[in-house]
């Protein structure tokens, strides 16, 4: 059975209701009979007297006593679930700061992870761009060798079978990082793919058609668009360079175009 202050009081007040009824009763006879002349004062008090006021004065000492627990329970239980409510005010705004706090953590994280991701493909992309800068200095001469060629011919005579064959640099790195490019600034990400783009272009064709004049004239627009192209790849080495060890990134490559700029 579970016991609760109002069930105590509810017994606390029958039984002291039962003793102020059996005093009552007892008291009204008690009054009756001295009105008679029947009792004045007793020498002595009665057994029955002396145990019905015993236990009204128990009962109401019992009564007082059980009430002041009562509500110094009820305090009691007020102050512990003040406590309870400061308590949990108290877990859940650690529970916020340590959530602040992890969250933090973790956000520096991503963005040291971020960072080394982005330093890891500017190195990659830079080694590659000194790759095909090589790959496309050794076409450029090659290029040139047969223009001096095709200069050394009659102008206007045709070549059976002959063939303007130019080849792309091959750039793996740059293919497979097309989806990591985001890690990088706009600007630079423009710039990486115009130059790589231009720098995979193949040139293939026929000709036996062309005389041998033109065919060196095509030949030297080749070798000098390499000469107005090779300045592009010294100003995207730097851009890369400043995103590997944090130095100043000279802009845009359009900018860098500018008549004061110098590549040398």
């Amino acid at each position: 059975m579970s016991y609760t202050n109002r069930w105590f009081l509810k017994q606390a007040a029958a039984l002291f209701g039962a003793a102020l009824l059996l005093f009552g009763l007892s008291t009204s006879a008690l009054v009756g009979a001295i009105l008679a002349n029947q009792v004045w004062l007793p020498k002595s008090i009665d057994q029955g007297w002396a145990t019905l006021v015993g236990a009204v004065v128990g009962l109401s000492i019992v009564s007082v006593q059980a009430s002041v627990g009562f509500r110094n329970l009820r305090r009691s239980q007020a102050h512990q679930a003040g406590l309870a409510r400061a308590s949990q005010l108290e877990q859940a705004q650690l529970d916020r700061e340590a959530r602040r706090d992890q969250f933090e953590l973790q956000s520096k994280h991503d963005d040291q992870l971020k960072l080394l991701e982005k330093k890891a493909l500017a190195a990659a992309l830079n080694g590659e761009l000194l790759a095909v800068h090589s790959y496309l200095s050794d076409r450029t001469r090659s290029v040139q060798t047969q223009k001096v060629l095709y200069e050394a011919m009659p102008t206007e005579v045709l070549i059976p079978g002959a063939q303007i064959e130019i080849k792309g640099a091959p750039t793996p790195i740059f293919d497979a990082s097309i989806s990591k490019m985001g890690l990088l600034e706009p600007s630079l990400i423009s710039d990486i793919i115009e130059l790589f783009q231009k720098s995979k272009v193949d040139i293939s064709t026929p000709a036996d058609k062309i005389p041998a004049g033109m065919i060196a004239k095509m030949l030297g627009a080749i070798v000098d668009g390499w000469d107005a192209t090779h300045p592009d790849f010294l100003h995207l080495l730097k851009r890369f360079i400043s995103v590997q060890y944090g130095s100043v990134d000279p802009g845009a490559r359009i900018l860098a175009k500018q008549p004061e700029a110098n590549y040398k």
